[in-house]
């Protein structure tokens, strides 16, 4: 029997399944999502702000966008042709809070975003526009603070505006719990100063299991700035879980103040001896994790002491977002630091180290590829089969 029809069928079966794999694995891969884009009116206590400043849009602390406006009281325009702000997104921003800021200072109003949307958006900032030379454009007027809570005595933004920059006196820390929400404290810094730390006490809870001490920071430019600082055991809506299980709390800080301006981010925390011998680790071998850019990363972390029933860490962070605290290393993935990383040394350069979670992105990918080596070998497989018998007739 001529045997020849089969082996043909089988060569071009590899042949085909080769070529189209390429195509299949190509075809996993999410495309860069097309930018929103924005434009709208622009004022500060209801009257325009004037022109020359820059609007920078966020999401999850991260600048995708930014415009220097041209015209008094608006910022880009409806034309088809006239600028806008446009603000880049990634696989997973779909519905993602995009934050404004005007040269530092954020803007009352946010939108979610999504990709290719454009549609006006009316900026404001509620307290007055003042420059350094008294006719608008640089900053907070005298008395209004520039946050979310009164006072303040000079003329400062986020921005690097202070007419009082030649003033030695140190930033001013209001530290508030909110008594409506436990686990919550609001952070105002007044005559922040660009290079100087700012340090903030948050107190130990000595009946809690853990407790966020104190949060230290250094800005890049002169102004006033906001934290509002959560801890919760729960993990934060919209956020992916770690993959690893033994979360022990979970750390949300909302900033004003952008991750841009900020030069360290140093966090304190402590936790009950008993809640750590509880999950069977190493007090060396508890870590914060950071969430940004859609993945977790672990943050270098040390256990500065034990106090009082309670071990203290300390931790650096490249900037402010979601946190977590947790057990290092079992959710670590070192296979994806950055490349200019030493040998053997598992962390990027801003110190940060992956973490997976819960997300099957990743496996997706793979998911086609291994399929389509299954359907060939079981073809071969079968064309074999067949061979095999054809040639004991």
């Amino acid at each position: 029997m001529n045997h020849r029809p089969f082996g043909r069928l089988a060569l071009a079966i590899v042949l085909v399944s080769v070529l189209f794999a390429p195509a299949t694995v190509a075809g996993t891969a999410d495309p860069q999502p097309t930018p929103a884009a924005y434009y709208g009116e622009l004022t500060a206590a209801e009257e325009p702000i004037p022109a020359g400043v820059t609007v920078t849009a966020e999401i999850d602390g991260e600048v995708r966008g930014e415009l220097v406006t041209t015209e008094a009281g608006r910022f880009g325009g409806a034309g088809a042709f006239e600028p806008k702000l446009q603000v880049d997104g990634e696989s997973g921003d779909a519905g993602a809070v995009v934050r404004f800021y005007v040269d530092g200072v954020e803007a009352a109003e946010t939108v979610q975003w999504q990709a290719s949307d454009v549609r006006s958006v009316d900026l404001s900032v509620a307290d007055p526009w003042e420059s350094a030379d008294g006719d608008g454009g640089g900053g907070f007027a005298p008395g209004t603070g520039g946050g979310g809570f009164p006072g303040g005595d000079t003329t400062s933004d986020v921005n690097g505006s202070d007419e009082n920059s030649t003033d030695d006196t140190p930033a001013t820390v209001d530290v508030r719990p909110d008594p409506t929400e436990p686990g919550v404290t609001d952070v105002a810094v007044t005559g922040g100063r660009a290079g100087e730390t700012v340090s903030t006490n948050l107190g130990t809870d000595e009946d809690a299991e853990f407790s966020m001490t104190g949060l230290t920071l250094v800005p890049v430019v002169d102004g006033d700035f906001t934290l509002r600082i959560s801890t919760s055991p729960t993990l934060p809506d919209g956020t992916p879980a770690l993959a690893d299980e033994g979360v022990i709390e979970y750390v949300t800080v909302d900033h004003s103040i952008s991750d841009a301006n900020l030069e360290e981010v140093t966090f304190s925390f402590a936790i009950g001896t008993d809640v750590v011998a509880d999950r069977g680790v190493d007090p060396d071998a508890i870590a914060l994790y950071r969430y940004h850019d859609d993945r977790w990363t672990e943050l270098l972390t040390s256990h500065v002491d034990t106090v009082n029933g309670r071990h203290v860490f300390d931790s650096d962070s490249p900037g402010l977002s979601v946190f977590a605290v947790a057990p290092r290393g079992a959710t670590a993935d070192s296979s994806h630091t950055d490349e200019t990383s030493d040998a053997g040394d598992d962390s990027d350069s801003s110190g940060e180290r992956v973490a997976d979670t819960d997300d099957t992105a990743g496996s997706a990918f793979d998911r086609p590829v291994l399929l389509l080596a299954v359907v060939v070998v079981a073809i071969v497989v079968i064309v074999g089969f067949r061979y095999g018998r054809s040639a004991r007739r």
